[in-house]
């Protein structure tokens, strides 16, 4: 889960901190992972299922330019909610299921952004949508 800070940057379309040593905007590069984890979304399906507030999630793979070689997996909400503090209760959810990645960013999208990473989020299909 990132700090407070980070997922502000990120909302913010920044990536800075560790992900960009001098700080500043990181370069990422986003797309479906090749192998889809499965496992993943499932949990993550059944836990939004009993959250009234998730109106969709999507994931992509997620990789900074200045380390490509470490792909991070990038889970974004849709929320009635514009309270990130759901995410805390995400760690049990993903125990256990996220060893194909070394860094998993969690962040609430906006659709209606054209910041940052949210218009990738409108090229492609959530894993879980509300009923």
């Amino acid at each position: 889960i990132l700090p407070k800070d980070e997922l502000a940057a990120l909302l913010n379309g920044q990536l800075t901190g560790p992900l960009s040593p001098a700080g500043g905007d990181a370069q990422v590069l986003l797309s479906q992972p090749a192998e889809y984890p499965t496992a993943i979304a499932q949990a993550l399906t059944a836990w939004a299922a009993t959250q009234s507030h998730i109106e969709a999630a999507y994931l992509a793979q997620m990789q900074v330019a200045t380390n490509p070689d470490v792909p991070r997996l990038l889970l974004a909400f849709l929320s009635s909610n514009p309270d990130p503090s759901f995410m805390q209760e995400l760690g049990p959810v993903l125990e256990g299921k996220t060893t194909a990645f070394q860094f998993v960013d969690l962040m609430l999208l906006d659709v209606a952004s054209d910041e940052g990473v949210n218009p990738y989020f409108r090229t492609i299909e959530p894993f879980y949508q509300k009923g």
